[in-house]
């Protein structure tokens, strides 16, 4: 159920970049959360990431909470410590119950939700924040997709091309 993933933030200890409580009421002044799914030794992860921070700095209504997908908590602390991102603790079981909600099986994955209800907003986090960074927030607070205008239409036709193209039905002119 997608509306318990900030619960279940909020209830779990939540780190600031220092690693110290974040403490319960980290939401109380924000309409979007992002649910960001991440790991220091995934290559996509460290070129999306730094963007991903700009774009927390320079919104009073928007924090992300990074999921770890680390293999030690020390690699963990290093690159929650370099963001300005909340952490789910390491060892906390919050970690698995949170990207089972998620249904997050790959990194980077930026989920986004609204901080007042639990709803989820889009699943298409990064590619909002990577094609829209300038108007995503906005968008997530009306909770709308962030996506540019077309964007999923152009996204499925792309795949449907691609798909007759890989079966032999439909050749490239």
């Amino acid at each position: 159920m997608t509306a318990d993933i900030v619960q279940i933030a909020k209830s779990c200890g939540l780190l600031t970049p220092s690693g110290t409580p974040a403490g319960k009421d980290v939401f109380n002044d924000v309409k979007v959360v992002g649910f960001y799914f991440s790991a220091s030794w995934c290559p996509p992860c460290r070129q999306f990431s730094p963007m991903l921070a700009e774009l927390a700095e320079g919104s009073e209504d928007f924090r992300v909470v990074l999921i770890p997908g680390d293999r030690t908590e020390e690699d963990y602390a290093r690159y929650l410590g370099q963001y300005p991102f909340l952490g789910v603790p390491f060892s906390s079981p919050a970690r698995a119950t949170m990207l089972r909600t998620m249904n997050a099986t790959m990194m980077p994955t930026l989920h986004i939700y609204n901080a007042e209800t639990g709803e989820l907003i889009t699943t298409w986090g990064r590619t909002a924040v990577s094609t829209n960074k300038k108007n995503c927030v906005k968008h997530w607070k009306n909770n709308e997709s962030g996506l540019p205008a077309g964007y999923i239409m152009r996204y499925v036709a792309g795949v449907a091309v691609a798909l007759l193209l890989a079966a032999g039905v439909y050749a490239a002119v």
